[in-house]
């Protein structure tokens, strides 16, 4: 068996990791090492944040919805995650205490209770990935994927620490690196090769690669593939700001301009992506789906006029570097693929019944508010 020696200071009994003595005693750390580990590292997977509904669906088939009832509120006695409520539904979010024990460092910093903003993203980021897999699985059932392996995956991929932000670096990365053993050629870029290592080398920085610009838009690249010498990009939406549906092109433009610094060829186009929107109830799925095709339609008639100035005698493309610059600065949809809107019923966590409403800590205000916009 392995034994793990840690150290720790005999007045205060204050653990000491790597030679650093942390604000938290000794029989915590080990208390929490042995037994809950797994759970700190799954609430920062996920932005420091999960309600106990997702935690349960997540462990399903290996723990007991009793006992990871238990193991949670046991972190929460420990101070080391606190408890919060959406009407009857709690969540959880991490602590000073935790993010000590998660970083090895004093300098951990607070986590505030989220904005109603980022607790949407959040709950929508937790529907998908749990929530979703039958979807998902849907879409790759021709690999007969077993509707328990993503989940699985996902259990192991926090585990092993790979956070959610990690796996989407790695993506980028893997990308960049994909583009450059292809050869992608990319108009207004003298030296295509240089400018993958700068955006690796940005990445690895954490300086800002140009993909990372998706994250301001609540979007993420979730997958890649080739396809006849074509780059494929699956790109994640997150609806969780209150955009007309009449309006929702514009985000899709703002994505398509994002992906013209990555690549921008109008003559080879060999870079390509579809969206998978989530949004946050039925009603807001069936309004853009009934609002995007037309939206959509309108935006492929007009690239498709735009262009057609450009053609040739033969009907090909025919572009010096001045035309190039002008195209790369208008708002026209030259990389989209296809989309399809997705939702998991989100929502339910800010429905509230008229009796109830009362009885919710003024705390909850907030949350309130938007359930009543």
């Amino acid at each position: 068996m392995h034994k793990e020696y840690i150290s720790y200071d005999r007045d205060d009994m204050k653990v000491i990791i790597d030679d650093i003595k942390l604000n938290i005693n000794v029989l915590e750390y080990i208390e929490v090492k042995e037994k809950y580990d797994w759970y700190l590292r799954c609430l920062k997977y996920f932005g420091n944040f999960i309600t106990f509904e997702h935690l349960n669906l997540l462990l399903k088939g290996k723990f007991s919805r009793g006992k990871i009832f238990s193991d949670i509120n046991a972190l929460c006695d420990l101070n080391f995650v606190k408890k919060h409520f959406i009407g009857k539904n709690s969540y959880y979010i991490l602590t000073k205490k935790a993010n000590i024990y998660l970083k090895n460092k004093n300098e951990g910093g607070y986590i505030n209770k989220p904005a109603n903003r980022n607790m949407i993203k959040s709950l929508l980021h937790l529907d998908y990935l749990i929530l979703g897999v039958k979807d998902r699985n849907y879409i790759n059932k021709e690999n007969e994927v077993e509707l328990n392996s993503e989940l699985d995956n996902l259990y192991n991929n926090i585990s092993n620490s790979k956070s959610f932000d990690e796996r989407i670096n790695i993506r980028h990365r893997n990308i960049y690196k994909v583009m450059k053993k292809l050869n992608f050629k990319i108009d207004l870029i003298e030296d295509p090769n240089r400018f993958f290592d700068e955006q690796i080398n940005f990445l690895n920085k954490n300086e800002g690669d140009i993909l990372s610009k998706l994250k301001s838009k609540n979007s993420y690249i979730e997958g890649a593939r080739l396809t006849n010498e074509k780059l494929i990009l699956d790109i994640l939406i997150f609806d969780n700001e209150n955009i007309q549906s009449g309006k929702f092109k514009y985000r899709i433009l703002d994505l398509e301009n994002i992906i013209k610094e990555l690549y921008f060829n109008p003559v080879e186009q060999r870079v390509k992506y579809n969206l998978n929107i989530v949004s946050i109830d039925s009603n807001r799925k069936n309004n853009l789906e009934t609002v995007l095709p037309k939206e959509i339609e309108k935006e492929i008639l007009k690239k498709d006029k735009f262009l057609s100035q450009y053609l040739d005698s033969d009907g090909n493309l025919f572009l010096d570097n001045d035309n190039k610059k002008f195209i790369k600065s208008q708002n026209v949809l030259l990389a989209f693929n296809n989309y399809k809107v997705l939702e998991y019923d989100t929502s339910r966590y800010f429905r509230y019944k008229n009796d109830e409403i009362k009885s919710i800590d003024s705390s909850e205000i907030n949350v309130i508010n938007l359930a009543l916009k």
